[in-house]
């Protein structure tokens, strides 16, 4: 089995002081999944209790269908992403979005190095102004090749269709 000792996780999340979820989740393209929303309006809450005020800005946050990627799938994984923000980019900003975020955690186990999406794809995420935060896990080498192997079975049996 190929190891590299690193794996993918990333995730999608939108915002905007004006901007109401409700109004685009069953227009939004592709097959990302919505974990979570919220409306400027909604009720503050930290995992299920009410707190006070409301949020005063809307969000969805999302994942890729796979969760996350190892080795060669992360090129297609990350072009997954970008794919993703072309095709819902216009209905995001006419909705209110005025923000978007890639946040990646990476975990490894050694040395880490690594690009994050290449250069074509890069030029790509600038014009949407795309922020992209990482996170830097370190794990053990029995857990890491554990969970790697588990990723590229999710990968091998379930590979998105190309849009």
């Amino acid at each position: 089995m190929d190891y590299n000792g690193r794996i993918y996780s990333y995730g999608i999340s939108i915002y905007g002081d004006n901007f109401y979820p409700q109004n685009i989740i069953q227009k939004i393209q592709g097959d990302f999944i919505c974990n979570s929303n919220h409306s400027p309006n909604d009720q503050r809450t930290f995992r299920g209790l009410k707190l006070d005020g409301v949020y005063g800005f809307g969000y969805i946050g999302f994942s890729h269908p796979l969760k996350q990627a190892v080795g060669t799938y992360i090129v297609q994984y990350e072009k997954d992403f970008v794919e993703f923000i072309e095709k819902n980019y216009k209905l995001f900003k006419e909705n209110g979005v005025e923000d978007i975020r890639i946040f990646m955690e990476v975990f490894y186990e050694g040395q880490c190095n690594f690009e994050i999406f290449n250069k074509k794809l890069l030029k790509k995420l600038a014009k949407y102004n795309v922020s992209l935060p990482i996170s830097i896990y370190a794990f053990p080498k029995r857990k890491m090749q554990k969970w790697e192997k588990e990723i590229k079975s999710k990968w091998e049996t379930n590979k998105p269709s190309k849009s």
